[in-house]
């Protein structure tokens, strides 16, 4: 599992000003983390798949440190049939050959590409029948580019606290003594009930709810000697989240990494939404990581824009 195996080092820290939410530019998705790491993405419109076969194109990822000031990396993520290779190009660059796998660009080709992109060129592809290959538009990219370099300097970044592992503990009854008083939403009915616990006596229940909608997770937390009550998470920089009463869809706890994780996005779709990442550091929670794609384009979650990081 990708978020798992990221986060698997990840050490959290206190809540941070938020970074640079997500905006759009015509074809061009990006935004910023807190620690001014910035993406864009240049998604062309037919690249968004309702049916099971699309055109074939690409989407330009591009990803800058504004802290930093180093060159931006441009790499090209192909969907669609990948086979028989095409140029593509832009102005009187000299083409690069794409098959059916990422590329990134070299230093020189980015820089040219990017130079050309600013100008309102866009990015040709080339030997084939015009309408057939699918390419983000050059317009609205000057806008995403200042944005995407735009220098700010990232969050303080402070002594980060310990994310403490947790470990799985027997229920005993159904539902469990110590929880009172919950309901599933809507009439939904009580699934499956688990609880985590930490040296010192805080605990985490999660219960399993199914209804008419999606099946959700709710979350309990206790301290030592205190009876569970719901568990409200931060979200840097916006309200916090309901994981008790709303709860959470595509949830999981990796108790082994003291790690929440969960997904709020389109039913059905694991290639978009909303990505949130939490640790518990014996005392209080806090937002490890947050990716967000409001497309589904098909791209994996490493390839989403972060706006929240501690890694």
């Amino acid at each position: 599992m990708w978020f798992g195996a990221a986060l698997c080092c990840l050490a959290a820290l206190p809540a941070q000003a938020d970074g640079v939410p997500l905006q759009r530019f015509g074809d061009w998705l990006v935004g910023c983390d807190n620690r001014a790491r910035c993406t864009a993405l240049g998604i062309p419109p037919e690249a968004e798949n309702s049916g099971t076969t699309r055109r074939r194109g690409v989407i330009l990822r591009i990803t800058a440190d504004a802290s930093t000031r180093t060159a931006p990396e441009v790499e090209l993520l192909p969907f669609g049939d990948g086979s028989p290779p095409i140029m593509l190009g832009v102005a009187d660059s000299p083409g690069i050959p794409l098959q059916g796998s990422r590329r990134p660009l070299e230093a020189r080709q980015a820089e040219t590409w990017l130079a050309a992109l600013r100008g309102g060129i866009g990015i040709e592809a080339r030997g084939v029948p015009a309408g057939t290959f699918s390419l983000p538009s050059a317009q609205g990219f000057t806008a995403a580019w200042a944005v995407l370099t735009r220098p700010h300097a990232p969050a303080a970044n402070t002594a980060p606290p310990r994310r403490v592992p947790a470990r799985e503990t027997i229920i005993s009854g159904h539902p469990p003594r110590q929880i009172t008083g919950f309901q599933c939403p809507a009439g939904g009915t009580h699934g499956q009930w688990r609880r985590f616990s930490w040296d010192g006596g805080a605990e985490l229940w999660s219960i399993a709810c199914t209804g008419a909608g999606e099946p959700t997770l709710h979350w309990l937390h206790s301290r030592p000697g205190a009876a569970p009550s719901p568990l409200r998470l931060p979200d840097a920089g916006r309200p916090s989240i309901d994981a008790g009463a709303a709860g959470l869809t595509d949830a999981e706890f990796l108790f082994d990494f003291g790690i929440l994780r969960a997904r709020a996005g389109p039913p059905g779709r694991e290639d978009c939404g909303i990505e949130r990442g939490w640790g518990f550091n014996g005392s209080a929670w806090s937002l490890l990581v947050r990716l967000e794609m409001p497309a589904c384009v098909g791209l994996e979650r490493a390839d989403w824009i972060a706006t929240h990081s501690t890694r």
